[in-house]
């Protein structure tokens, strides 16, 4: 009789460069009660070009390769023996998680706990963004509206001097939940560093876009109340 157990977990959004994962690798590899550990990576670029890696010798060369993208969003891991695997992927909700499968599931915990030790301690500061569901902008949108609509009615009875600009509002609505509908690629859960930049613009260019949207929501906000 064969007895797999099967261990996963959500990651917190995070970035590596080379050496670091070359570490993970390695501490990885490590745990595996079989020494002919099988790797596998897939990097796809975004012209949509695919590599596969096979071993750390190839991810070297792979990193020395010119014209690379300073930072690499689309990234896949899995490492296997006959009785053992692990896969850091995406999920459905492009998310990224740790899968470890053996026939211990103290190995399995092991190895989701390497990972997910490595990740957050490499844990970007939106993190918390990627873990909110897009339908709850849906949910946001439409309990804002009726309540913009039962403050608006309210007024004609209630003297204020504070009404609310509907379609100001439902600007606003729409820069959130575009955020929510683009936050993988506002806020990607998992970067592989090719090059750290010097030019503080390039490395810092999600934070910059993240301050710039938080902007102009606010903005928006401000203008609703007039």
């Amino acid at each position: 009789m064969e007895r797999k157990v099967k261990r996963e977990q959500n990651l917190p959004s995070f970035s590596i460069d080379i050496p670091q994962l070359e570490l993970l690798i390695s501490k990885i590899k490590a745990e595996f009660n079989d020494e002919s550990v099988s790797m596998l990576i897939t990097i796809e670029l975004p012209s949509k070009e695919t590599f596969k890696i096979r071993n750390t010798e190839e991810l070297k060369d792979f990193a020395a390769l010119p014209e690379l993208p300073d930072n690499i969003k689309n990234f896949n891991l899995l490492m296997y023996t006959q009785d053992e695997s692990v896969t850091i992927s995406s999920n459905f909700k492009a998310e990224y998680n740790v899968s470890a499968s053996s026939g211990n599931e103290a190995w399995c915990a092991g190895i989701v706990e390497i990972v997910n030790s490595t990740a957050i301690l490499n844990k970007r500061f939106y993190s918390p963004v990627n873990k909110l569901d897009s339908f709850w902008t849906i949910y946001i949108f439409i309990f804002t509206i009726v309540l913009v609509a039962l403050i608006n009615t309210l007024t004609n009875f209630i003297p204020t001097e504070i009404t609310f600009n509907i379609y100001n509002v439902i600007g606003f609505l729409f820069v959130i939940c575009l955020m929510f509908y683009i936050k993988h690629n506002l806020f990607p859960p998992f970067v592989l560093r090719i090059n750290d930049s010097d030019n503080i613009i390039k490395r810092y260019s999600p934070q910059i876009m993240t301050i710039s949207t938080v902007v102009i929501a606010v903005g928006t906000a401000v203008m609703a109340v007039s």
